[in-house]
């Protein structure tokens, strides 16, 4: 799907990815400067926030100047409202005028990638390619039992209304059948 953006949606999507270089890079190899810029106390915990946040930051710049844009846009204003968050937070530093002043800052770039990205999306009519691709998620819980136990409370069908809400009883006959009861989406 190729979708032409307008010369100065396309220079304001750079101009932000750029930027996202930028203070990514800074934030990354600098923690602590940046973060007395904004007015928060270099700690090692605060250093280590500002990495992340900087690793963050690149990524969205790669993103934003390598593939489609409006997706990557949407991901900074994410990005931008966790920013905010932290700033409002450190607040309550000694230094807080400074702070102030970054969060003001963040405000205005928030407000120019909120454009940026409703500008690019409405380009696109709604649609991207990334965002209609097919997404895979994969989840992981460990239970502290052996393997018999679980498969037969697994295969036991009246105790899954205990952990299953949508279920409201199981009840097995001896012939290998079985009659559910569960709730349906209208209640």
């Amino acid at each position: 799907m190729s979708i032409q953006s307008s010369p100065t949606t396309k220079q304001l999507a750079q101009g932000l990815g750029q930027f996202s270089l930028g203070l990514g890079t800074a934030q990354v190899l600098l923690p602590g400067v940046v973060g007395r810029v904004a007015g928060v106390q270099p700690t090692r915990g605060t250093r280590r926030v500002m990495r992340v946040v900087g690793l963050r930051e690149l990524g969205a710049g790669a993103g934003i100047l390598g593939s489609e844009p409006a997706p990557l846009l949407w991901a900074r204003v994410a990005g931008d409202a966790m920013d905010i968050a932290l700033l409002l937070n450190a607040l309550r530093s000694r230094h807080a005028r400074r702070t102030a002043l970054v969060l003001v800052s963040i405000i205005g770039i928030t407000a120019l990638d909120i454009y940026a990205a409703t500008k690019r999306t409405r380009e696109m009519g709604g649609k991207s390619d990334l965002l209609r691709s097919p997404m895979e998620a994969k989840a992981a819980i460990t239970i502290k039992a052996d393997p018999e136990t679980l498969y037969s409370q697994w295969r036991d069908f009246e105790l899954l209304p205990t952990f299953m809400y949508h279920l409201e009883a199981v009840t097995t006959s001896g012939d290998g059948r079985s009659h559910w009861v569960a709730k349906g989406p209208a209640g």
